[in-house]
């Protein structure tokens, strides 16, 4: 998941496989993280479960920090 709560953002990235994450989900994460604005730094949260991100919001000129981490305990399949 991509979060940014101060800017209301959620985005949800559906894996196949997790035990690869290549330059298809390197592109869909850039061209999320582009439509908000200029990148700014990326850093390994101190538990090395997220990755923080700091983005300059094209609208506002403020930089704001966006969480990226793994969602699966968060998402539920349910089948007919």
């Amino acid at each position: 998941m991509l979060l940014g709560r101060d800017l209301n953002y959620y985005t949800v990235f559906s894996l196949q496989h997790f035990d690869y994450v290549g330059p298809s989900l390197s592109k869909e994460l850039m061209a999320c993280l582009d439509s908000i604005g200029e990148i700014l730094d990326f850093n390994l949260t101190q538990n090395k479960d997220a990755i923080e991100i700091w983005v300059r919001n094209k609208q506002d000129k403020q930089a704001y920090c966006l969480m990226f981490f793994d969602y699966t305990n968060g998402v539920i399949e349910v089948s007919k």
